[in-house]
């Protein structure tokens, strides 16, 4: 290789700061296009002028991508220029040749480009530090020039191509902006309790909300306007769902008020099936969300549940989802015993409508049945048929009998523990 001039040494020394300058863009744009909710949370956490450099950055992405992609090509065109001039003032010597040609492109491929924006993804929030600085200045300085591009050049294509799809957050990510927004006091306790509530409904099951089959109340097709009548003044519920043969057959919904309307107390024929609407039916493993979306696309507020089979699993309303938010909503009618009250040593009182969720943080996790909701629910799934007063269950050390029974649905049962023994 014959020896290089001074404008040889020059121009090789030029193309470091070029190098330079192409792993700096090349890192900005895999940096500050790769930063997660999380990662500008965090560095909105560690106070300082980061967060809001990485926030105007990210103000306007589309205008932030000219920055990047202008500085990107002008500096790897001119450092592959300088590559040229060289390779064009050795062209006789094979060796400088390929080192000029050859070498300079695989320089600015690993050097300005792999190796930048492989330590920028694995890195961002660091690296977002310490490159949100002089990228914001650079930025701000080709304003007037960005403005042109994008009015210009950026647009049309876009107007063209059509616009990106609208960014869809992740539950990790929503989780993580909450913990932020607490942190920061952005928002109370119990505003942080009412949106993680909101973010788990997702992750939550129209099973994990309803009411299970065995409590439900419903009238007969072919039930006389009396029963109907006293099945309405016993529940005190606004509607009731109307079934065929079997509850498995569930023919629409009732409403109360258009049937006392249409079937005075003196009356005692009427023609249910014009009073009856349909209803919505969901599959119990349905997402919360999903049954929300449900509610607000038909416009309806009550849903019946299925199970894999097609049968009945129970009844959801909006009133559900609204406890899951907010916590319960008890009527004045309703005496749900949520808490096991204690009768003494070893002895407790509980509702038929504890979830076992609520039994398996009082009392363990042997009452786990993929089948059933409730602790009335045991007592079906064990015995296999509706419970009577009196029936027991045993689980592991516990035995729970049937204390009140009202037309096979246990509304409460006491628990015992005993000497351990084989589940019934």
């Amino acid at each position: 290789m014959p020896p290089l001039g001074s404008i040889d040494v020059v121009l090789l020394v030029s193309m470091i700061p070029l190098l330079i300058g192409s792993a700096f863009f090349s890192a900005s744009e895999t940096v500050f296009f790769g930063l997660t909710f999380e990662d500008r949370g965090s560095l909105r956490t560690k106070g300082g002028v980061v967060g809001g450099i990485v926030d105007a950055l990210l103000r306007n992405p589309r205008q932030l991508l000219v920055t990047v992609l202008l500085g990107n090509m002008t500096i790897n065109t001119v450092f592959m220029t300088i590559s040229a001039v060289l390779l064009l003032r050795h062209a006789a010597n094979p060796i400088a040749s390929f080192i000029f040609g050859v070498g300079s492109l695989l320089m600015l491929i690993i050097l300005g480009e792999i190796i930048p924006k492989i330590s920028g993804q694995t890195h961002r929030v660091g690296a977002a530090s310490m490159l949100g600085g002089p990228l914001l200045g650079l930025h701000r300085l080709i304003t007037p020039l960005r403005i042109i591009i994008g009015r210009f050049v950026v647009l049309p294509l876009a107007r063209l191509v059509g616009e990106p799809p609208s960014p869809h957050l992740e539950i990790e990510e929503l989780a993580a902006l909450l913990d932020v927004s607490a942190a920061e006091g952005t928002i109370d306790r119990s505003e942080e309790h009412l949106l993680r509530e909101v973010v788990k409904m997702s992750e939550r099951s129209v099973r994990d909300i309803m009411t299970p089959r065995v409590h439900m109340r419903f009238v007969k097709i072919d039930d006389s306007p009396t029963v109907i009548r006293t099945e309405i003044e016993r529940t005190g519920l606004r509607r009731l769902p109307v079934v065929g043969e079997s509850i498995d057959d569930v023919r629409g919904i009732l409403s109360c008020r258009n049937f006392l309307l249409a079937a005075p107390s003196n009356e005692n024929t009427v023609q249910l099936e014009k009073l009856i609407v349909p209803i919505a039916i969901v599959p119990e493993h349905a997402s919360v969300e999903h049954l929300l979306r449900r509610f607000r696309d038909e416009g309806s507020t009550i849903a019946m549940v299925v199970d894999e089979y097609g049968g009945t699993a129970g009844i959801v309303t909006i009133e559900d989802v609204a406890e899951q938010l907010v916590g319960e909503i008890a009527d004045p009618e309703e005496n749900l015993h949520e808490i096991p009250e204690r009768l003494g040593d070893g002895r407790w009182r509980v509702s038929g409508l504890m979830s076992l969720h609520d039994w398996r943080e009082a009392f363990g996790s042997e009452a786990e049945d993929r089948r059933v909701t409730t602790v009335g629910g045991l007592f079906f799934a064990k015995l296999g048929r509706l419970a009577r007063q009196g029936d027991q269950v045993v689980l592991a050390n516990v035995r729970l009998v049937a204390e009140r029974v009202d037309e096979g649905r246990v509304e409460s049962a006491i628990v015992d523990l005993i000497a351990e023994e084989k589940s019934s």
